[in-house]
């Protein structure tokens, strides 16, 4: 016969036993805890008022600013949507003490221009346009140091040029036909001879694409410099005008005759030279 071990239980102590064990508890743990129990509630009431105040700073701010902008003219507000651009450095600092009594001379400098614009002819408002040439490659997209110079009785054509180096500041605006053979694939198109007037615009500012109130519309015609032809028997000189060093020189081609049409695209590194392009010589160093 199976043996079964008897169990043995023990009788726990109850309040109500009088020789049940009390527990008791040591009044410095009571006050570890209790020091917790503040230490705990006054980090909660730090983090809600700090929340508190940081939506509040936030509200004052946002009041703050948005009274700022609703007490702003308009005006100004139309001023500083049109940033203008900022004039480029001058690199040429001290340069007339060092040339003051040289006797030196350099030769002329050909110029073409770096931006090239069409726009209409007339109207109040003239938007201005980039044609280009670009060619997707392996490498990416080229665009071609080409510029398209187009001339009709709806469509005129805006060069600016930044007029280099320094003491260089007598002018000479040229226009001629590119040799046929510099861009093979694109035929010269013109009326023989076509007659253009030469508008200088009303602009000193850098024309750029990342200025928009520069690149979007065309700057009204200031003075008239000279009428030129473009023309098979070559090429047409304006009068000599300053271009101070360091700025930008900007000019409006437009037709003076029905039936005139000058359509080309020029390219700065082919020889013979063609094209629309400043001549810049040697000027006196004040």
């Amino acid at each position: 016969m199976q043996a079964f071990r008897r169990a043995e239980y023990i009788l726990l102590a109850t309040t109500d036993s009088p020789s049940s064990e009390r527990i008791s508890i040591d009044p410095e743990d009571t006050k570890q805890i209790q020091l917790r129990s503040v230490g705990s509630d006054l980090h909660s009431r730090l983090v809600f008022w700090a929340c508190v105040s940081a939506i509040c700073s936030s509200i004052l701010s946002l009041c703050v600013a948005g009274y700022g902008y609703l007490s702003t003219p308009a005006n100004v507000l139309g001023q500083s949507r049109n940033i203008k651009p900022l004039r480029r450095p001058n690199p040429y600092i001290n340069l007339d003490k060092v040339l003051k009594d040289s006797n030196e001379t350099f030769p002329p400098i050909v110029n073409f221009p770096p931006i090239v614009l069409q726009t209409a002819a007339s109207g109040p408002r003239r938007t201005m346009r980039e044609d280009h040439r670009q060619q997707r490659t392996k490498y990416g997209t080229v665009y071609p140091d080409e510029r398209h110079i187009l001339i009709t009785s709806e469509t005129s054509t805006i060069v600016q040029f930044r007029n280099i180096d320094y003491a260089m500041e007598r002018c000479v605006l040229t226009l001629s036909l590119p040799p046929s053979v510099s861009l093979p694939d694109v035929p010269i198109k013109f009326s023989d001879p076509s007659t253009v007037d030469v508008w200088f615009l009303d602009t000193t500012s850098e024309i750029s694409p990342y200025v928009s109130s520069t690149w979007e519309y065309a700057p009204s015609r200031l003075e008239l410099l000279s009428t030129l032809e473009f023309s098979r028997g070559g090429p047409t000189n304006s009068t000599e005008f300053r271009c101070p060093s360091n700025e930008f020189t900007t000019f409006e081609l437009v037709c003076t005759i029905p039936g005139c049409e000058v359509d080309f695209w020029q390219d700065r590194t082919v020889t013979p030279k063609g094209g629309v392009y400043l001549t810049q010589h040697q000027s006196v160093v004040a």
